[in-house]
Parts: C-alpha cells; structure tokens; sequence
C-alpha cells in the first residue's frame, strides 16, 4: 500500500517537483515584491498552499466599496497588481 506523500506520483510529475518549480517561480519574485511593498514575500508565501491572499488582504485592508486589485493598484501602481495575479497564479 503506498502512502499519500508529497513524492507520490501524480500524472507522471511528482506533487514535490510540482511545487518545488512554485516555489523557485515565487523566489524569482521576492526582490520585485520586496520594492513594491517593502516587505518579504515569506511573510506572504507558504510552501505548499502558495501566495496566502488572506493574509495580504488584510495588510492592505481594502475600502469596503473597493477591491484589493483596485486598492493595490491606487496605493502601488500597475505593477504591483500584475505581481500579486501572478503570484497568485503560480
């Protein structure tokens, strides 16, 4: 009986290789991140779930009638937008 673990082989590419590439992916954006927001993107990143958006939210704490992508645009600009979508695309 095999065990359900990060190796275990899903569609012929293991779950660790799968999220050894995301994370290596997200590492190429740190220092992009880090001055845009002037904070780590390990504050924001898990290993295993990805970019936790959640806990984003709630530093940039949004007005009630605006979204997070329209507050990160207004108060850090385009780019700072199109990084989180890819973030949290990976």
């Amino acid at each position: 009986m095999k065990s359900n673990t990060p190796r275990q082989e899903r569609g012929g590419v293991s779950l660790l290789a799968v999220l050894g590439r995301r994370n290596v992916e997200a590492h190429r954006h740190a220092a992009q991140f880090y001055r845009l927001f002037g904070l780590p993107l390990s504050r924001f990143w898990d290993s295993f779930i990805g970019f936790d958006i959640v806990r984003f939210d709630a530093l940039i704490k949004p007005p009630e009638n605006q979204s997070l992508r329209a507050c990160i645009k207004a108060k850090h600009g385009h780019e700072a937008a199109q990084l989180i979508e890819s973030l949290l695309r990976l």
